[in-house]
């Protein structure tokens, strides 16, 4: 195999939403700590912080116009294929979430990460660390 290069440090995308970014400047420096982002994985983690930015303008718009969900889907004129902003947010949430649990964000998931066993303490404070991660998965 190719042995690539870990990030250090990984700047947000200008692209992204403000909640999208409070959110990777939240996750990503504790996956670049971890030693677990390369500079071939920018576009992926890109990607999944654009769909996360999609889902929080979709429940973002709904809870600021409607009393409930159940009013919002009610608006809704299914017979014309209208999306649902409920749909778009399950689909990019779906997406953000399965590329994210690649990187170790789940419990399960860090559980298959192999880490650089020459840093113990290291890589025990970066785990606390992704245990903390609140409201991504």
């Amino acid at each position: 195999g190719v042995t690539l290069d870990t990030v250090v440090d990984l700047k947000p995308p200008k692209k992204l939403t403000k909640e999208a970014k409070e959110k990777w400047n939240e996750i990503i420096p504790v996956l670049t700590k971890a030693g677990l982002i390369s500079i071939v994985d920018q576009p992926i983690l890109e990607d999944a912080f654009i769909q996360l930015g999609i889902a929080i303008d979709a429940i973002n718009y709904v809870n600021a116009n409607f009393k409930n969900y159940a009013d919002y889907i009610n608006s809704l004129n299914l017979c014309k294929g209208q999306l649902s902003l409920l749909s778009q947010y399950s689909v990019a949430m779906e997406r953000f979430n399965g590329i994210m649990k690649k990187f170790g964000v789940t419990p399960y998931e860090r559980g298959k990460i192999k880490l650089n066993p020459n840093k113990p303490d290291e890589i025990e404070a970066t785990i606390n660390d992704l245990k903390i991660i609140k409201g991504c998965l």
